[in-house]
């Protein structure tokens, strides 16, 4: 129970960090109450809200927009699932081929084809698990990127840096070891 109230508590806090304006139309007084901290560490943010009870969650991402639009092209989320273990959730806009997922490749090595689980009324996510060969890829690249198909069959490439991961990663492991 204490996990899927956790999970819920990120699920929260990551979903207002992604959605941005929409989420802010909410009146203060009808979200929950919470204190939230921020480590920017390279490219990548490590963000911690804990609610009123004292129950902590975390999650370390990094969201990019469309310089002109300033609309969210890609949100990365690394957390953790309801059984505890590390996952990596790519968020995208609506309006793209579901049916060719998502490739993201890191430098030169082989590429990795996440497929979307699931699209809500603002955006669609893909959630892959973080196994350590993975992690360690992460850790040690400079540069992911990743491909999206446009609704024209095109791809829509998007470049992530890696800059600073490998530190976030570590401040979330010792942020989620303080819980």
């Amino acid at each position: 129970m204490n996990r899927i109230c956790k999970l819920l508590s990120a699920t929260a806090t990551a979903t207002l960090l992604l959605a941005g304006p929409a989420a802010a139309q909410d009146k203060p007084e009808d979200l929950p109450t919470q204190k939230t901290s921020n480590q920017v560490v390279g490219d990548w943010t490590v963000t911690c809200a804990s609610n009123e009870g004292g129950e902590k969650s975390c999650a370390m991402m990094q969201r990019l927009s469309n310089a002109q639009t300033k609309q969210v092209v890609l949100a990365w989320l690394i957390g953790l699932n309801p059984d505890g273990d590390k996952v990596m959730t790519l968020r995208t806009p609506l309006g793209l081929l579901l049916n060719k997922g998502i490739i993201v490749q890191v430098d030169d090595n082989p590429h990795l084809v996440m497929t979307y689980r699931t699209c809500v009324q603002t955006f669609c996510e893909a959630v892959h698990a973080l196994n350590s060969a993975l992690l360690d890829t992460l850790k040690g690249g400079a540069m992911a990127r990743v491909q999206l198909q446009n609704l024209q069959e095109q791809p829509v490439n998007i470049n992530v840096s890696l800059k600073g991961f490998g530190k976030a990663f570590d401040i979330l492991g010792e942020e989620l070891k303080s819980n």
